[in-house]
């Protein structure tokens, strides 16, 4: 199975506005003692916990103690890394990331499985063992584009695209003011497209896909019909066809691709 898709939180980060930047607060984490360090991870759970615990829901198909097992071992491993000299930039994709690989690992594990049999739901922990990608054939070049981004761009797409938040939510997590965040929202917003150009011709199968790469790009971008030729050849090349659909939606509906990736 794909990997789930995360739930668009319906509700505001605690407190409101998040005030000082993600990676403010991870700072202490670095730098400081052992209970300016606590401070600074109970901070940054409470902001992001409930996106996280219930993207384990989710991954699981399953509530209770087990989902807080996973958020939990989630958290312990990403606020490790902040701990090392990681950035605290899109902390929020980067903790969803480990709760999906924490729920294939454990469920992988038959030590753990048969401890936490909640694992093994067809719908949930083995049925994304089992299956052979977590990323779908027709989102691989979204899943490209989007990790080739700087990370202050992935947090931005992804508060404002997947989890539909207004931008004062990114904007704070990142310490920036408003004016400033939606810039560089325009700009993640336009290099994620540029990326999926890129990606579509790094990865193509053949040369007569990388010459159709501009061919793709550009009517899709106006709006316009693709030619004749370059139709009869997406009939036929699968990686040309995922990716004019790609591009068809980078515009009006990035959130979709990011969050199918």
């Amino acid at each position: 199975m794909p990997t789930p898709h995360p739930p668009r939180p319906p509700y505001p980060p605690p407190g409101g506005d998040p005030g000082e930047s993600d990676e403010s607060l991870a700072g202490p984490l670095r730098a400081g003692s052992d209970a300016e360090g606590s401070r600074s991870a109970a901070l940054l759970m409470a902001r992001h916990w409930q996106p996280a615990h219930d993207y384990a829901v989710v991954c699981l198909a399953l509530s209770g103690p087990l989902a807080h097992m996973v958020t939990a071992t989630a958290f312990h491993q990403v606020l490790g890394r902040l701990a090392l000299g990681e950035p605290a930039e899109a902390l929020r994709p980067r903790l969803l990331v480990a709760v999906r690989d924490t729920v294939v690992t454990w469920s992988g594990t038959d030590r753990i499985t048969a401890v936490l049999p909640g694992l093994g739901k067809p719908a949930g922990g083995r049925g994304m063992r089992a299956a052979k990608t977590l990323i779908p054939e027709n989102r691989v070049l979204s899943d490209r584009s989007f990790h080739a981004l700087p990370r202050l761009e992935q947090a931005l797409l992804w508060h404002i695209e997947v989890e539909a938040e207004p931008i004062t939510v990114p904007a704070g997590l990142l310490g920036l003011d408003v004016d400033s965040a939606a810039a560089a929202l325009e700009q993640a917003r336009e290099k994620f497209r540029e990326g999926l150009v890129r990606a579509h011709r790094e990865l193509a199968p053949g040369k007569e896909c990388r010459y159709y790469n501009r061919l793709l790009d550009v009517p899709i971008r106006r709006g316009g019909a693709l030619l004749p030729d370059v139709q009869e050849h997406l009939s036929a090349c699968s990686h040309c066809r995922h990716a004019a659909e790609q591009l068809g939606h980078a515009d009006a509906a990035p959130g979709v691709l990011l969050a199918e990736a």
